[in-house]
């Protein structure tokens, strides 16, 4: 039996299924054998999980090719099976995280998303965001030609600022590697 329901409709099925309003129920805070408690999740952050995932996603996509041009030949990046913290560690030290100072930035990020992946209510904070603005602004104060010279970034949401630091990272590591790649 053929079935034609299209893409459109199986998606419309899932957003019904997906919404604040749907979601099943968390266990309460004092949830025991006396006090039988539940949670209603309303306030489930959909769009920042889902971009918080893709910067993270993004960051270890440009730092795996990183990787893939500055170890020797032989080396299986895949085999190795390494975790986002290893490969974050394991180029540290590596010039392209010097001048700008990503590595803080990258690891601020990375501690973020794990909150994500564990706490379905997670949000990000503003103490946390500090240390990105700072790397976005010694990148403004280094470069003439700095993109965000005339950006405020302090009236930027968390969210944005992790995104825009994201976007330099990515943007920065490219022309690193494209380099890598013409010299060789």
């Amino acid at each position: 039996m053929e079935n034609n329901v299209s893409q459109n409709e199986k998606n419309s099925k899932i957003d019904k299924i997906f919404t604040k309003a749907n979601l099943p129920p968390l266990f309460g805070e004092n949830f025991s054998k006396v006090n039988i408690s539940w949670k209603r999740l309303n306030n489930i952050a959909f769009e920042d999980l889902g971009r918080i995932l893709i910067c993270h996603l993004l960051i270890e996509t440009h730092l795996n090719k990183l990787i893939e041009l500055e170890m020797p030949k032989h080396f299986d990046i895949d085999y190795a099976n390494l975790n986002f913290s290893q490969k974050i560690k394991l180029m540290r030290n590596h010039r392209i995280f010097e001048k700008v100072g990503f590595y803080q930035g990258i690891i601020t990020i990375n501690k973020i998303r794990n909150r994500f992946s564990h706490n379905i209510e997670a949000t990000i904070e503003d103490s946390e965001i500090g240390i990105i603005v700072s790397i976005l602004k010694k990148y403004s104060s280094d470069d003439v030609s700095d993109p965000f010279k005339e950006v405020n970034i302090e009236t930027y949401s968390n969210l944005a600022i992790i995104e825009l630091f994201v976007s330099l990272y990515c943007a920065y590591n490219s022309g690193f590697c494209s380099r890598v790649v013409m010299d060789k």
